[in-house]
């Protein structure tokens, strides 16, 4: 009985999973889909360029956010430009968090629960129907850390340990295609690295796994400098449009008050996590002092993306804080809501 009980559970958290999903896609496709004149019209702009002459620009900031233009020129040459293919992208970044959360939970009730949790996102589902970078970076990063964090349950499988490291890769590099903000999550392959050189696996582990992964890295990583010195001119292009921005930002700091600075980095982090996500942020912070040892790496994880928000900086040669905006913390939903 107890097997057919456990049976029953899982099945019906399957069948959750599904609603939860369909009902986002139905609330999707009635909410009116915003198209600011500003971000979103430049990334779609930038799309439209592609699908329709491959110009893939100056090498702005702007064009060289592939993981965002890419995907989204694909849709227009699917589908036709329309205000759906242009926020199309944000929605399916939206259930790929969803199917994480609920994947990443250990037990069909607490995964019922983040489900839902995701469902009654504000934040979430507002980022689901505009066209901006965070969202997209945000589940791949979800996706590559549970990749990451997986990393034992194939290591002696035949023909599927070179699948976990390589997916792992892949996916950071999606979201690093995305947004710069995947960076965030770096911090946890030396803390997997430091686990694991304590357990008897280590030597399988560095083979099947670390090894690959730095392979797969290095290849993607030099075939990204290669691609950007062949379309824009310059291997560092990315890093130069970014450097470019400091003091240009119309939130930069460089006019902003010692006041304003401080505040910036102590309470004014703390009040949008509270405005935004409400009783998840709470439940989520209590949930470090009782949280199971399986969902261990996720607090790491959620960590990494808060103190990243909350104190790093955008700049290479000074300072510069991101703005108390919602949707730069985004990549921190999936283990928020995993807490929770």
């Amino acid at each position: 009985m107890p097997v057919i009980a456990a049976g029953f559970q899982k099945h019906a958290a399957g069948l959750g999973l599904v609603a939860v999903l369909a009902a986002y896609t139905a609330l999707w496709t009635v909410y009116p889909h915003e198209f600011a004149a500003s971000d979103s019209w430049v990334y779609a702009q930038r799309a439209y360029n592609i699908f329709q002459t491959a110009d893939f620009g100056g090498g702005n900031v702007f064009d060289c956010r592939l993981g965002v233009i890419l995907p989204v020129a694909f849709l227009y040459k699917l589908f036709g430009v329309s205000i759906i293919t242009t926020n199309l992208l944000p929605l399916c970044a939206a259930l790929l968090i969803v199917c994480t959360v609920w994947a990443a939970l250990p037990d069909p009730r607490s995964k019922m629960i983040g489900a839902i949790l995701c469902l009654t996102s504000v934040p979430l589902f507002k980022m689901s129907v505009i066209l901006l970078p965070d969202i997209i970076a945000a589940a791949f990063m979800g996706l590559s850390a549970m990749a990451l964090f997986g990393r034992e349950r194939f290591l002696h499988a035949r023909g599927l340990w070179l699948v976990t490291p390589v997916a792992s890769i892949l996916l950071l590099f999606a979201a690093f295609l995305a947004k710069e903000s995947a960076w965030w999550i770096l911090p946890l392959w030396a803390i997997a690295l430091v686990a694991d050189r304590k357990s008897g696996d280590f030597p399988v582990l560095l083979r099947r796994f670390y090894l690959p992964a730095l392979c797969a890295g290095f290849i993607l990583g030099v075939s990204y400098l290669l691609f950007c010195h062949r379309v824009w001119g310059d291997a560092l292009a990315r890093f130069g449009s970014i450097q470019a921005l400091t003091g240009h930002h119309l939130w930069s700091w460089g006019v902003a008050t010692e006041g304003d600075v401080l505040k910036r980095l102590t309470i004014g982090p703390m009040r949008m996590f509270l405005a935004e996500t409400g009783v998840v942020a709470v439940l989520a912070f209590l949930a470090v002092f009782i949280i199971p040892k399986s969902l261990i790496p996720w607090g790491h994880y959620t960590i990494l993306c808060v103190a990243c928000f909350w104190f790093g900086s955008t700049s290479f040669t000074r300072y510069e804080p991101l703005p108390t905006v919602p949707r730069m913390t985004l990549p921190a939903w999936p283990g928020l809501c995993m807490l929770a």
